[in-house]
């Protein structure tokens, strides 16, 4: 096989055999760069794998710059032969041609540390310091000789298929300063090395630089092994330098790998700004990092199993079991209801949490994961920083005390802020428990759980209901749930009166519409909040102790025999199926179009089609039965799609009635409003038959013009309040304006207390001009923020059919790296995109 001619390198073999004859053979190409290539070859005189990297000088145009590049090769191979260590990557020879420049090297089978990195993210503590050592020992022997590498980075750093790693690269190595003169600066006035892994004198473009600004580029290239991300980031080259010059590191995530705070001050050393404040040597860099503690023996929290003298233990038979089948919230009511004391123990994979209880109540909880106990959770929150953290764990070690009470002996955390940070952070670990769809737990029965000192006074019903909110799966809590023909019935507590609960407007809603007569089906039925936010919200309140369940009772009448229907009527001709569906499918076309036209200017009492003496009773059920009956959801497989924007109108106006007229205090204020504007109308008549000749009056549409201009005004500078009383007048006085509805629904948008009303407007806007793609977003956005994920999508579905470049509408519905995404957004902003 012809290798040459199959990886089209004729230029590098004429050179290879001008300068050696036929002593090497070119097999394969490994990689390519902005100026040369580099290719796997055998040396067959003495029988082993050389690398072969060619330098490529003819494109270059200004010969001042080939010059230059024919140095830094030549310096490369010069300063690399002055070496013989095992991590560095060793040059065998170097030959110059009149187009290029060939450097001989050592053949290391790996690939880069750049390479590892993009393909795992990032490396665990172990694996860096394995890495780490290596390469600090290889640089500690070049600086040793005087040589500085100038351009310590991952993708210069080769791992070998055993384990090991080796430097290469040497083409910007430079001599250290009082050992020979080499500039930092090219020819052409650009900085040496790159950007991201740059020490602070080198980005200044300083000229005598000696091992410490390797080590800068080495603690670099460590944090990204750690963390996945580089130290100093930024948009541009430029401001990555001045980040690296003027600012500090990006803070590490000490949950990811559980690592140790201390981790925090080895960094900070090897990244100081002055090289006389880094560590000296790579070896005293290693040393530093090895010797931290681990990160499962710094700082932990107390722990609060120890069983005290003459407690007793056993395990609770019943309370066994796995969280597929009886989920926390349901447990926890468990306990709470038989008023236990001991620790419920909670497993998932290989780790344990646990809740501690007293009669009842939860009390203290812990976790074995490094990133949910106090200290970790004091320096996320910015409370506390890493070095006090270490040096508040020393402390420990030898008092013997808790965390908190160390901090605040040290003076580094305010007393009176402890109890309320501590429950926080007992809160958080109890929360992230709900997420957990799958895990086994059992109940430890003990007479003394947690110490005095430490027991937290939490509301275990408030705590409840929050983790219901932060339950991730709808499906987890319809199984909860469980039969939705069961019954809601209020239940009469003090939670909701003392504060101790504080419910979202969702749930106030939900709970606004039980009465003991309601199914939970019937109540996700007429909920205009979704099925599934409606089931969210039901189930905390049940879980919290405000609603309560029971089993729908089983139906005692005799029902006669059912008389079965001739055989031959069992198979209707199918034509007269879709005759039927045909019909059904018009006749609600034409009631929704009637039950529109009637909404527009109706009030609340004719919208539900009730008197105004009508009884509570009688409100909710016409309430309920309309509600049923224009939900959105019902239709949604009867091919009345186009329709959706009606029925969410329909159920918007009257969910807005049933709201007021439900409560007493708000209806009978809507009473008196209602009397007034009649007395004014029939004033109005009044004067009209008593004067015949009216005096010229200012028009309604130009006072409306007035209110709107002045509504725009005030939405502008952000005064949402007082832009809805202006534009609600607007729309009063000019009812038809669509103009006027859809400012006045993007004001009431800004307030989620009267994103439901908004929703109106978008509609009623939408229905006079379809082809708004700014309502659709509108609604899109107060659906996620409802919830109603399905309901957002469909919206954001109707901007595409509309506007098929929309960016926003695209990157909801289409991944980034799709084709067609990428497609639409290279039209969007006309250039292409494609990844290189």
């Amino acid at each position: 096989m012809n290798h040459v001619k199959l990886l089209g390198s004729e230029q590098l073999h004429s050179a290879l055999t001008e300068a050696y004859g036929d002593r090497y053979e070119i097999v394969a190409k490994l990689g390519a760069g902005a100026h040369g290539v580099v290719y796997r070859a055998v040396d067959t005189t003495l029988d082993r794998e050389v690398a072969v990297k060619q330098v490529r000088l003819d494109h270059f145009e200004d010969p001042t710059h080939a010059d230059e590049m024919r140095r830094r090769t030549a310096r490369e191979a010069k300063m690399a032969a002055k070496l013989r260590h095992p991590g560095i990557v060793a040059i065998h020879d170097v030959v110059h041609t009149a187009t290029s420049t060939l450097l001989i090297m050592e053949f290391v089978n790996g690939e880069t540390l750049e390479d590892e990195l993009r393909e795992r993210g990032r490396l665990s503590l172990q694996r860096t310091l394995e890495l780490m050592e290596q390469v600090a020992d290889a640089l500690d022997h070049a600086h040793a000789h005087g040589v500085v590498h100038r351009d310590i980075k991952p993708a210069n750093l080769i791992l070998e298929t055993n384990g090991a790693i080796k430097i290469t690269d040497f083409g910007i190595a430079k001599l250290q300063a009082g050992s020979e003169s080499s500039p930092n600066i090219t020819a052409t006035g650009s900085v040496l090395g790159t950007p991201y892994y740059m020490s602070p004198e080198q980005a200044r473009g300083e000229t005598r630089l000696d091992g410490r600004s390797d080590l800068f580029s080495l603690a670099c290239v460590t944090y990204e092994c750690l963390s996945g991300q580089k130290p100093f980031r930024a948009k541009t080259a430029v401001d990555v330098l001045i980040k690296i010059v003027t600012g500090e590191p990006g803070a590490l995530d000490h949950n990811a790998l559980s690592l140790t705070p201390a981790l925090d001050i080895v960094l900070g050393k090897a990244l100081e700004k002055k090289a006389a404040e880094r560590y000296p040597t790579g070896a005293a860099f290693v040393e530093a990092l090895t010797s931290m503690p681990s990160a499962a023996t710094v700082g932990s929290d107390p722990v609060v199993t120890d069983r005290a003298d003459g407690s007793h233990s056993s395990f609770d038979i019943e309370l066994q079991g796995t969280l597929s089948h009886t989920h926390l919230a349901e447990l926890t009511r468990l306990i709470l209801a038989q008023r236990k004391t001991g620790i419920l123990h909670i497993q998932k994979d290989d780790v344990t949490k646990r809740l501690y209880f007293r009669d009842g109540a939860i009390v203290f909880a812990n976790s074995d994961i490094e990133s949910d106990r106090l200290g970790q959770f004091l320096i996320r929150g910015g409370v506390i920083d890493a070095a006090t953290y270490e040096h508040a764990a020393i402390t420990m070690k030898q008092t013997r005390r808790r965390l908190a009470t160390t901090l605040v002996a040290l003076g580094s955390l305010d007393a009176e802020k402890v109890d309320a940070l501590v429950n926080e952070q007992i809160q958080q670990i109890i929360y992230s428990i709900f997420a957990w769809e799958t895990g086994q737990y059992g109940f430890e029965t003990i007479d003394n759980p947690v110490e005095d000192d430490i027991a937290l006074k939490l509301s275990t019903d408030a705590i409840l209901l929050e983790g219901v909110r932060n339950m991730a799966s709808d499906t987890a809590i319809r199984k909860a749930i469980g039969n939705m023909d069961s019954i809601l019935f209020p239940v009469e507590t003090s939670l909701l009166d003392d504060g101790k609960v504080r419910l979202t407007s969702s749930e106030g809603f939900v709970l606004s519409r039980v009465d003991g007569l309601t199914s939970v089906a019937d109540l996700a039925a007429i909920s205009p909040l979704g099925e599934e936010s409606t089931l969210r919200c039901a189930y905390g309140l049940i879980s919290a102790g405000i609603l309560r369940v029971e089993e729908p009772k089983a139906k005692t009448t005799t029902r006669s025999k059912r008389v079965e229907a001739p055989a031959e009527s069992a198979s209707q001709p199918e034509s007269t199926d879709k005759a039927a569906s045909k019909d059904e499918s018009k006749a609600i076309r034409e009631d929704v179009a009637q039950r529109l036209t009637s909404l527009d200017g109706a009030t609340h009492y004719e919208a539900l089609e009730v008197s105004r003496g009508a009884t509570p009773s009688a409100i909710k059920k016409s309430y309920y039965t309309l509600a049923k009956k224009y939900h959105p959801d019902h239709h949604l497989r009867r091919g009345l799609g186009d329709l959706q924007s009606d029925f969410e109108q329909i159920l918007s106006q009257l969910a807005d009635a049933y709201e007021v007229l439900s409560s007493p205090p708000k209806q009978l204020r809507y009473d008196h409003a209602l009397a007034r504007e009649e007395q004014r109308e029939a004033a109005k008549d009044l004067g009209a038959k008593r004067d015949p000749v009216q005096m010229v009056q200012t028009p309604p549409a130009v006072i409306a013009e007035k209110k709107y201009r002045a509504g725009m005004s005030y939405y502008d500078v952000a005064d949402y309040h007082r832009a809805v009383e202006n534009l609600r007048e607007a729309v009063r006085l000019a009812p038809k304006n669509i103009h006027y509805h859809k400012l006045l629904g993007q004001a009431l948008a800004k307030n989620p207390k009267w994103r439901k009303h908004a929703e109106g407007h978008f509609h009623l806007v939408l229905k006079a001009v379809p082809y708004d793609t700014e309502c659709y977003l509108e609604l899109a956005y107060i659906y996620e923020e409802k919830g109603l994920p399905t309901r957002a999508k469909k919206m954001y579905e109707q901007v595409l059919e509309l506007d098929p470049d929309h960016p926003i509408a695209t990157g909801k519905l289409l991944p980034s790296d799709t084709p067609v995404a990428t497609s639409i957004l290279q039209r969007i902003i006309g250039k292409d995109i494609t990844p290189r």
